[in-house]
């Protein structure tokens, strides 16, 4: 399944187009459909695809060289080393277009070293000459740039984002607009989880599946994902598990996790840097040089929110076949509160969405996240964009009734921008909104209402 990713698939294709020598990193966490992109780029293209295994340099040289003769690029009968394969895919890149794909690229270092040598070697030596696009995937590939500028190789740096709820939604078209939500938060935006719902089962057949069926495909993938990363994980689960389950600030982390928060923001710096974990700042605090006092922290990946949350205090029960118990019990009562974090993140991704149709009041430059004076808590995050004229302030209501006129003069109220701005206001809606709600903003130019129903 390839969904979304059109305008990265334009820039590697322009890229191989242009008949000369191209090197793309290409990073994105596990699951995020780096290796369906090389699969949709590498369609009716002559190519060269090459996985490197976590394991001895023996072992992937003689893997790499069955590689190449399986997708023609050598004969083995005659092929005798993985240098052969090697010099026959650059020799053939010096008379056609084409592509070499090293995917899993972050174990070159450790596991196939000398590839990553012997390639750049002689890219270096028919450098003029080849017509070739070199990507290397991976989950981490900073190392490479160093191993690229030593050559005198210049790399191009692409990074997979999670899909968006637009580009996701139309795999859970047999579910109803709340279930939707639901599904892309636990799926988080990953090609890899999408791939694993089944439209013939019920929402709840689907989570047990997934989650709490003794054998469930993600039941440990928390411990999976961290495990790639860290060789000792149990502090970072403990940091992700304390973060999910609401201790978004620093000090609250460090008294969940029973550290200083010195020795704490240490483990939050590392998650940070390998995407685990991002800071939000309210925007009025961004520019601001000294320490922000409203940072928190959240999960960037929602499906692992909602593992920490709900299924990795309950590993064992599940093991032992109690997982439909917890479902009903545990579960689906509590997902409310987790599926509105969910919902302000659409909703984001809206605006954006909205600023590229030209929909959007102005064309903001810059958009982020406020709250409260006095309450930083995620249950008030509130939205906001801003140009040099221009300030919208957003909400998005996760509530199971329909929004009144009262929520709308609340945050007219409670949110304005007093040098000179225009003033504009945005909610969005789970159920919708009032007809005295839609009466007022009709009559009010700087009021936009936006319904989950209109979300697709």
């Amino acid at each position: 399944m390839f969904l979304g990713r059109q305008s990265e698939l334009a820039f590697l294709e322009k890229l191989y187009n242009s008949n000369e020598l191209h090197c793309v990193c290409l990073n994105g966490a596990a699951g995020i459909g780096k290796t369906s992109l090389l699969q949709e780029l590498g369609k009716r293209r002559s190519k060269a695809y090459f996985c490197v295994r976590s394991c001895t340099e023996n072992a992937n040289k003689a893997a790499f060289l069955a590689e190449m003769a399986v997708q023609g690029i050598v004969d083995s009968k005659v092929c005798m080393s993985w240098q052969d394969a090697l010099n026959a895919i650059i020799k053939k890149a010096c008379g056609e277009k084409m592509l070499l794909m090293i995917d899993d690229a972050q174990e070159l270092g450790d596991s196939f070293h000398e590839l990553l040598s012997a390639l750049l070697t002689l890219v270096q030596k028919e450098a003029s000459r080849l017509r070739l696009l070199i990507i290397f995937s991976g989950r981490r590939l900073d190392f490479l740039q160093n191993s690229l500028r030593k050559v005198g190789l210049k790399a191009d740096f692409l990074t997979l984002d999670y899909l968006s709820y637009e580009e996701c939604v139309s795999c859970f078209s047999a579910f109803n607009n709340d279930e939707k939500v639901m599904l892309y938060g636990i799926t988080g935006g990953a090609p890899q989880y999408l791939c694993y719902i089944d439209a013939a089962m019920s929402f709840k057949e689907n989570l047990y599946k997934l989650f709490y069926a003794p054998d469930a495909c993600l039941l440990r993938e928390g411990e999976k994902r961290l495990g790639q990363e860290f060789r000792q994980p149990h502090i970072y689960h403990a940091v992700l598990c304390s973060v999910a389950c609401g201790a978004v600030h620093m000090k609250d982390i460090a008294e969940a996790v029973g550290m200083s928060m010195n020795k704490v923001s240490k483990y939050i710096g590392v998650l940070l840097k390998a995407g685990f974990l991002q800071r939000l700042v309210p925007i009025d605090e961004v520019a601001l040089a000294k320490q922000h006092k409203n940072t928190c922290y959240v999960l960037t990946d929602t499906m692992l929110s909602f593992w920490y949350q709900f299924v990795y205090p309950y590993l064992g029960s599940i093991a032992m076949g109690a997982g439909k118990l917890l479902l009903r019990t545990k579960v689906l009562a509590a997902l409310e509160t987790y599926a509105r974090l969910v919902f302000l993140n659409i909703c984001y991704q809206h605006c954006f969405l909205l600023r590229e149709r030209k929909n959007f009041a102005f064309d903001f430059t810059a958009a982020g996240f406020l709250w409260p004076k006095g309450d930083s808590s995620l249950e008030q995050l509130r939205l906001a964009a801003y140009d040099k004229n221009n300030a919208c302030f957003m909400q998005s209501l996760w509530t199971k009734g329909k929004v009144d006129i009262d929520v709308i003069k609340m945050l007219q109220a409670n949110y304005a921008d007093d040098s000179g701005k225009n003033n504009y206001y945005l909610l969005f809606s789970r159920r919708g909104f009032t007809d005295r709600a839609l009466s007022y903003a009709a009559k009010t130019q700087n009021i936009r209402l936006i319904s989950l129903f209109y979300l697709r």
